[in-house]
């Protein structure tokens, strides 16, 4: 895999040279130590010792194998998926990375290798996600750059695009909305050569519709958004990697309409995003965060508390870095889109809820 030397610290831990065959041995006990015995549970079926000779004996790994890897990637995403606290699957799925990697480094067949990587890509993009939510962007963006290069190795350009969405949260997240389009304008050329039933393209364009709304563009905003609409017309269930589903449409209108400054055409669209999000998870904390927004645009300073107390009630339940941050900077995006006496407010509260 090319590329790999160039990410940052977390591929110096997947990728290290030094490791032997007892280290790997102990790698595995670790994860199955540290994953709990909800790992262990959601594994039933699993023959631990054809995977432990796999990790130690890279050509032991055949079709039985390459399949008992597959299930523990779509285990670990589906309780990543269902948790929410999403810190509590890194162990598991940091360790799975590692092996993963670990296993690239040796000679495989043609068709062996390219499953591994797109199981690399898979758990990588897992993994950055986790660090994302942890509010961790560098070590995030390190996953994304290996996820990238596998699913290139392995030709698989749905996988591929998702790994640029992926890093395309980093500067919009960090306010560098311009600097997003650059992986999105890439990941729309992969998604075109794509598998047309997957979602992967639509939630190009939904990303690419939140970064045209931080560049204040509202024609081209809105041109994205009609686009990503179009995923309603697909019924399948898609692969966990592709975050992108009709449900997610509401809130993503909400959220560009507050960045343009339209808390009128916001409004409705995170009030149905609300009533769809009903779990106390991330998701509806930052629809939450979004109506606070509005509310402070409107000048209703009371009604953002009341907003902000049951994300404070989120957070109590489980932790999100990426929440958290999200709920600590409100007052800084509020500052050009809202009076000062009710931005002064909203500052002072959360200055005493959070301890800033």
């Amino acid at each position: 895999m090319q590329g790999l030397a160039e990410a940052p610290r977390v591929l110096k831990l997947a990728c290290s040279e030094k490791d032997n065959m007892d280290t790997k041995r102990r790698e595995l006990l670790h994860l199955l130590s540290t994953a709990g015995m909800a790992l262990a549970l959601s594994f039933p079926g699993l023959d631990w010792e054809r995977v432990e000779q796999t990790i130690v004996r890279p050509s032991y790994l055949d079709e039985a194998g390459l399949q008992h890897l597959e299930v523990i990637n779509r285990s670990l995403w589906d309780m990543y998926l269902t948790t929410s606290t999403k810190s509590s699957v890194f162990e598991g799925a940091f360790g799975h990375f590692k092996m993963l990697v670990q296993l690239l480094k040796d000679s495989h067949p043609t068709a062996s290798h390219r499953r591994l990587c797109l199981l690399t890509s898979e758990m990588g993009q897992l993994v950055g996600e986790i660090f994302f939510d942890l509010n961790d962007y560098q070590a995030a963006e390190a996953c994304y750059v290996v996820a990238a290069h596998a699913a290139k190795e392995a030709q698989s350009y749905d996988l591929w695009a998702c790994a640029l969405v992926r890093s395309a949260f980093l500067p919009i997240y960090s306010g560098r909305y311009e600097e997003a389009l650059v992986p999105l304008q890439s990941a729309f050329k992969l998604a075109q050569r794509g598998d047309s039933m997957l979602p992967t393209r639509y939630w190009v364009a939904a990303v690419e519709a939140e970064a045209r709304s931080g560049v204040f563009d509202l024609v081209a905003c809105q041109q994205a958004l009609n686009q990503a609409q179009d995923v309603q017309e697909r019924g399948e269930t898609p692969p966990p990697w592709v975050r992108f589903s009709p449900t997610r449409l509401p809130a993503l209108r909400g959220a560009c309409y507050v960045r343009l400054r339209q808390p009128e055409l916001a409004l409705p669209s995170l009030q149905e995003a609300l009533s769809t999000f009903v779990k106390p998870d991330r998701k509806r904390g930052m629809v939450l965060i979004d109506l606070a927004a509005t509310a402070v645009q409107h000048g209703e300073v009371e009604q953002a508390r009341l907003y902000i107390d049951e994300i404070l009630t989120i957070l109590a339940l489980g932790s999100s870095g990426f929440l958290r941050e999200g709920l600590r900077t409100l007052p800084q995006r509020l500052e050009s889109i809202a009076q000062p006496t009710s931005v002064k407010a909203v500052k002072q509260y959360l200055g005493k809820q959070l301890a800033l």
